[in-house]
């Protein structure tokens, strides 16, 4: 029992160091895992305080340089505004009420007028078909007076508009910077620049689920060609496409397309959940068991 004893007390004592050499082994892997957290923690706090002081800077460099440039050109830009608007407005105003009085002088005097030459014409066509030709002189006479008449008028009326139009742009400069304008020019032209960038239709990114799709927005056929114009046309023909970008007709003079002009503006059918309809398959399970059933009577069949 002696050199038993003795054996059992070795193993006992190698169990013990084996032992306490596992423990100094975890303890120092955790000493080992606690070391590197504290240096990624300690990296991650001079990245988090490096990042702060850069948005700092570049906060600081806006808000005490190129903003205060930036409200100053707006600034100008509203005091020019303000002084043309003060400046140019009645004389606005003032082509706006020679052009109704022109109008008013054309609608009352002149028109019937021409309508009185137009209605001799008339009859001297009339003589002419019963071979009388009398009266062609007189209706050569007449067709360049009535030509003279209302080319002066039209001339008249264009110039004013045209001036009109101008001294409005002049005098409200900031129209140039509205942003509905820009947003709807954007979307104008978004799909013509995703053709002129990448070389491909927007379709190959942002398909459209409906049938009546234009080309190159809708679903693309699965022999899709590039270089075929069927399947990839220019950039020049989105920009005949309306891009459901409404139509600004009923805008007079002086008026200005607004703000909430950009709510009437769909988004694309891509991210319409409308435009996909319902799913043929409602119940995910059913439909599954119905297409193992389908295929497995299709290969018992064959």
């Amino acid at each position: 029992m002696g050199f038993l004893g003795d054996i059992l007390g070795a193993l006992g004592s190698l169990a013990s160091e084996i032992g306490q050499i596992l423990v100094y082994i975890f303890n120092l892997v955790i000493a080992i895992a606690q070391f590197i957290w504290n240096g990624l923690l300690l990296v991650a706090q001079y990245a988090l305080d490096g990042l702060k002081a850069v948005g700092g800077f570049f906060r600081h460099l806006w808000d005490g340089f190129f903003k205060g440039i930036f409200q100053n050109i707006w600034k100008g830009i509203l005091k020019v505004h303000d002084w043309l608007e003060s400046h140019l407005r009645p004389l606005i105003d003032f082509l706006k009420k020679v052009q109704k009085y022109i109008d008013k002088i054309y609608k009352t005097y002149v028109r019937p007028f021409i309508i009185a030459i137009q209605r001799i014409r008339r009859v001297i066509s009339i003589l002419r078909l019963l071979h009388i030709h009398i009266a062609d002189g007189l209706d050569k006479i007449l067709a360049q007076v009535q030509r003279d008449i209302q080319g002066t008028f039209l001339q008249i009326r264009g110039i004013l508009n045209t001036t009109i139009d101008l001294l409005n742009i002049v005098a409200d400069p900031t129209k140039l910077l509205r942003r509905p304008t820009l947003i709807l020019s954007l979307r104008r032209v978004w799909h013509s620049y995703i053709r002129q960038f990448t070389g491909l239709p927007p379709a190959y990114f942002f398909p459209s689920p409906r049938k009546s799709a234009p080309r190159g927005l809708g679903i693309l056929p699965a022999n899709f060609d590039a270089n075929n114009p069927e399947h990839n046309p220019p950039p020049s023909y989105y920009l005949g496409l309306d891009s459901d970008v409404p139509t600004f007709d009923f805008l007079g003079d002086g008026d200005v397309i607004g703000d909430g002009s950009t709510d009437d503006v769909a988004m694309w059918d891509y991210f319409n959940a409308e435009a996909y309809g319902d799913p043929d398959c409602l119940d995910p399970r059913a439909c599954m068991v119905s297409a193992l059933d389908k295929l497995l009577n299709a290969q018992g069949r064959s």
